[in-house]
């Protein structure tokens, strides 16, 4: 598979991948599943679908939101995203 456009097209395609697998496998190992689950309890796996994809923008101000506060550490300061969004 050849990048056309931008990475994004890697993202979809593993986004798909994954997504696949985990529907098929809850679903053709139904059985399988209910068995093991009695030996050893589990919660059946949880995701999103369509899943969550941010770009580095929202990261960033999620963080500034998240580490905006009086007890946040001085490591997640608004000059450490300000850079690193300069890169």
């Amino acid at each position: 598979m050849a990048i056309k456009e931008h990475y994004f097209e890697v993202l979809d395609v593993l986004d798909n991948l994954f997504l696949t697998m985990f529907d098929g496998l809850s679903e053709r190992f139904a059985h399988e599943l209910s068995v093991v689950n009695k030996q050893f309890p589990f919660e059946p796996l949880k995701y999103l679908n369509p899943t969550l994809r941010l770009e580095f923008p929202e990261v960033g101000q999620r963080l500034l939101v998240l580490f905006d506060s009086p007890t946040a550490s001085l490591a997640f300061n608004r000059s450490f995203f300000v850079s690193s969004a300069t890169l």
